[in-house]
């Protein structure tokens, strides 16, 4: 009996001391890996307005409050979601947007719900925050020709948007940009000055 409570009591620590949040180094390597992704995506989709993702605390918030369970609940069907994949599941999506340009050009179901990286690479989105989970979470999704899924991270996009195709703009990436664009060709966001009293 002595030893069943120790090692629950052992489990509860170790879960209530478990902290979600991502280090700053982990944010910048999130941050810099999506935004290789999209900058990657845009050139091969010839993307115009692709947007920079900048790291956000608000939605890392709604990703904690969503990484707590495995499978995720039936709510984060209605948010702006990822659950970032292997570096290797990108590295063959990219693989086949090159080989299939047209397609990805001319074809909205490409880019519906369903598809696992419609989010990710949705252009207007500017922000993202991300949570680590407890533990490695298994997914029943099909990428890549890969039905079961392992995820460790799960990320949240904003602002919030209804969905829609329509935010797509073709042409040379980085050419539909409103306030410029940055060095990895990605659009930047609107730089919001704020007043200050004299």
């Amino acid at each position: 009996m002595k030893v069943c409570c120790f090692i629950t009591t052992i489990l509860f620590l170790a879960f209530a001391g478990f902290s979600n949040s991502l280090s700053t180094e982990k944010q910048q390597n999130l941050i810099n890996h999506l935004n290789d992704f999209r900058s990657k995506f845009a050139a091969s989709a010839r993307i115009s307005n692709m947007y920079q993702l900048e790291y956000n605390k608000i939605r890392e918030n709604e990703a904690k409050n969503y990484s707590k369970s495995c499978p995720f609940s039936d709510d984060l069907k209605d948010q702006p979601h990822y659950a970032v994949l292997d570096k290797k599941y990108v590295k063959n999506f990219l693989k086949y947007s090159q080989n299939h340009g047209k397609e990805i050009n001319g074809t909205d179901k490409f880019f519906g719900a369903e598809d696992y990286f419609s989010y990710v690479l949705r252009p207007l989105y500017m922000e993202v925050g991300c949570a680590e989970l407890p533990k490695p979470c298994k997914l029943e999704a099909k990428v890549g020709g890969i039905q079961n899924i392992t995820v460790k991270t799960l990320c949240i996009f904003g602002p919030y948007m209804e969905p829609a195709d329509l935010d797509r703009l073709y042409g040379k990436p980085g050419s539909g940009c409103v306030y410029g664009k940055a060095e990895n060709g990605l659009c930047k966001k609107a730089i919001v000055l704020e007043a200050t009293e004299e």
